[in-house]
């Protein structure tokens, strides 16, 4: 009864135990393992089924960045991310179109490129290219074990793949472009056009060349003309309007109406300051002005011309 006891108490923790077996038992080790795989909680995307871990692209942003001052993390990771994919794609086309290129045809391609036969760290005393100072110089990099040295080694691996990537996306557009032709009908209709001539004559015979006294025309056939013929001459709708204009200017009563109203700001009205007594310019100018108030000094040809004259003669 006790064992029983026990067997009830953990009751969930059994269930769980023996649901994980039945699972182990049912699900392939291999898709259990990949499940909790580091690699693939690691992962911070998927190109064609291919995942990316973390650790690869830090790497690739490292090496984009070095030499590039100016480039920041998130224009570098961009651009890595592009490339990345682009490469992949590219990978599994040239997979499934058999083009591989090799360390010679990468190799010709460097000493053929134009910023390596022009550099001065590559031409011998006769100012000529020298194969062997390259030789010389990756083998160099690649026995430095300094961090500068690494850095300049990863560089020239990044130079290498990107020759290679190169050759082999070339490579690849040759043989889309060499797949892409025309028919043998579209190069007759081709040659039909561009190379067929015809030789003609004609006769002009103007309108204004026939009197009209020779034609007749009646009043049906003009109808059936333009029954055959309606939508030539199709009407859109239009609309005839008439308006009236009225000037937005003050009447004289307008004008005696405002001036009133202007000239009992003037004064004070019950609890109401006027301008002449009150002191807190600010908040009537903001109460009663449509310009806000300014405390500044302005100058005279800083105010209206109509009006400025006027106001430099008060006291």
């Amino acid at each position: 009864m006790a064992v029983l006891s026990k067997i009830r108490d953990r009751s969930v923790f059994l269930v769980l135990i023996i649901g994980m077996a039945l699972f182990a038992f049912v699900v392939p080790p291999k898709k259990i393992m990949s499940f909790f795989s580091s690699k693939k909680t690691n992962a911070i995307g998927s190109i064609n089924g291919e995942d990316i871990t973390r650790e690869e692209f830090i790497e690739e942003v490292k090496a984009y960045k070095s030499g590039r001052s100016t480039i920041d993390d998130s224009q570098a990771s961009n651009a890595v991310w592009e490339n990345l994919t682009s490469e992949k794609i590219y990978s599994s086309q040239l997979k499934a179109a058999g083009i591989v290129v090799g360390e010679k045809d990468i190799w010709e391609a460097i000493i053929n490129e134009p910023s390596i036969k022009k550099s001065p760290e590559f031409l011998n005393d006769a100012g000529l290219f020298d194969e062997e100072l390259l030789k010389g110089y990756v083998a160099d990099l690649e026995e430095d074990t300094s961090a500068e040295g690494k850095a300049r080694f990863q560089s020239w691996l990044s130079f290498e793949r990107s020759v290679k990537q190169s050759l082999e996306r070339n490579a690849y557009l040759n043989l889309v472009k060499a797949g892409l032709g025309v028919s043998n009908i579209e190069g007759k209709d081709y040659y039909f056009l561009n190379n067929t001539k015809v030789n003609g004559k004609f006769v002009l015979l103007p309108y204004n060349s026939i009197p009209d006294s020779t034609i007749s025309v009646s009043d049906t056939d003009v109808k059936k003309y333009i029954d055959a013929h309606k939508n030539s001459f199709q009407v859109d709708a239009s609309r005839s309007l008439q308006y009236v204009s009225f000037d937005l200017q003050a009447s004289d009563s307008d004008k005696e109406a405002i001036k009133k109203d202007l000239t009992d700001l003037i004064k004070d009205s019950g609890s109401y300051e006027g301008l002449q007594n009150t002191t807190d310019y600010e908040t009537f100018v903001s109460e009663n002005s449509d310009l806000p108030f300014t405390d500044k000094v302005v100058l005279k040809n800083g105010l209206n011309p109509a009006i400025a004259d006027s106001l430099f003669k008060l006291p």
